[in-house]
């Protein structure tokens, strides 16, 4: 009698407890994916913020360059010009 109700509680704890190392295995799973998931998205907005910093400065070098242009006067840009003219 013991031992019938013995095996009668271990096989449905072991097929319970087969069953939750399961569930676990694939949430621990899941969670890996959406961990690599997460990954690639930050890699993305990163490289996104780079080029976004890039465009800054070279907007922020343009109009420094403008800035020195608008200063310089008539004669100024004469001689200036030959350094912006593309030989042919």
């Amino acid at each position: 009698m013991l031992s019938r109700l013995l095996s009668y509680i271990t096989g449905p704890l072991a097929v319970a407890g087969l069953v939750a190392s399961l569930g676990l295995l694939a949430w621990v799973n899941a969670l890996k994916a959406d961990k690599a998931a997460l990954e690639v998205k930050n890699a993305a907005l990163a490289a996104t913020v780079a080029a976004c910093e890039a465009r800054q400065s070279d907007i922020t070098e343009h109009e420094d360059r403008s800035d020195e242009i608008d200063m310089l006067g008539p004669d100024d840009l004469r001689d200036r010009a030959f350094e912006w003219v593309l030989p042919f």
